[in-house]
């Protein structure tokens, strides 16, 4: 089966005891939205708020940095998560951020996990269940994070890498105009 599915699908699966539902909405500082604000005020019936710029590392002073194991086992357990839950992720962000808390789940081992095709806005047109006011706290769950399924790279490696001649290929997932200097950074602080 895909990681992908549609709005049928979690219509379907909506009432499975099994499944775990993550809103990971994420927007800008500059953006003017609240995505925590947002995420009371409609999404998928019994969401939990998968907080981006929470879910990560509290000693870096970069965002969204990948948290220890130990860390994000806390974290998804705070959210309910188990072991044995399937996950859903969705969001209502122009930066498709579902597939960054589909990417840490992964990395940190968990299986079994599902992006929603079109994200919220394709489960409200097709007519899906949603909750509008504060969401209720799962019971804490019992996830424990594997080891890194993946290998980070850290600036300092990746830079001995390039002064030593290495070919690697390297991706900038910012918009091209940020990329290129010519729009500001959202993060006040940090130059173009």
């Amino acid at each position: 089966m895909s990681h992908l599915v549609d709005a049928a699908w979690v219509i379907d699966h909506l009432n499975d005891p099994d499944l775990i539902i993550f809103d990971a909405t994420f927007v800008l500082p500059t953006m003017k939205r609240d995505a925590a604000i947002e995420f009371e005020q409609t999404r998928i019936a019994g969401a939990q708020f998968f907080d981006i710029d929470k879910i990560a590392d509290p000693n870096s002073d970069l965002p969204h940095m990948v948290p220890s194991p130990a860390l994000f086992s806390e974290m998804m357990q705070k959210l309910g998560l188990c072991n044995h839950h399937k996950v859903l992720v969705y969001d209502n962000s122009p930066f498709l951020s579902a597939a960054r808390a589909w990417w840490l789940l992964r990395f940190f081992g968990k299986e079994n996990i599902f992006v929603l095709n079109g994200g919220l806005p394709s489960y409200v047109k097709a007519g899906g269940k949603t909750d509008h006011c504060k969401a209720s706290a799962l019971p804490k769950g019992d996830f424990t994070a594997s080891a890194a399924q993946a290998a980070l790279v850290l600036f300092e490696d990746l830079r001995k890498h390039i002064e030593n001649g290495a070919t690697l290929q390297i991706i900038d997932a910012r918009p091209e105009a940020r990329f290129l200097g010519e729009a500001p950074e959202p993060r006040a602080g940090l130059r173009s």
